[in-house]
């Protein structure tokens, strides 16, 4: 009697984890495909840093601090609601004050491109 009660539990935990794992995948995927969309197919290049802002405030409350040096200048921030975007936070490059790209913050000073060269 104890081995088929085992067996049945073990079941039910794998099937749990199972269910978790699908979910947290299913969550992760519509997060980069809304990051997708946002910085690669809205955003586009030559907006202005104004047109930009008001873009991205489309989607929620985007929080953010600027930085300048030479020609360029960066917006370094994220959605307030980070099921947006997800919880890394992001890079959206100017240059001469026009939109040209999006990194993402992946770790301790790395940074990786939002909108990546079609394969």
């Amino acid at each position: 009697m104890k081995k088929w009660f085992w067996g049945i539990l073990v079941v039910f935990c794998l099937l749990a984890i199972t269910i978790v794992a699908i979910g947290y995948w299913s969550q992760q995927a519509g997060i980069a495909e809304r990051r997708q969309h946002i910085f690669c197919e809205v955003l586009k290049p030559d907006m202005d840093k104004k047109m930009v802002l008001e873009t991205l405030k489309q989607f929620g409350n985007f929080e953010y601090s600027e930085g300048n040096w030479g020609g360029y200048s960066d917006l370094y921030g994220n959605y307030a609601d980070r099921q947006i975007v997800g919880s890394s936070n992001l890079f959206i490059y100017f240059h001469n004050g026009k939109y040209v790209g999006t990194s993402i913050d992946i770790g301790y000073e790395h940074v990786e491109s939002v909108c990546q060269p079609s394969k």
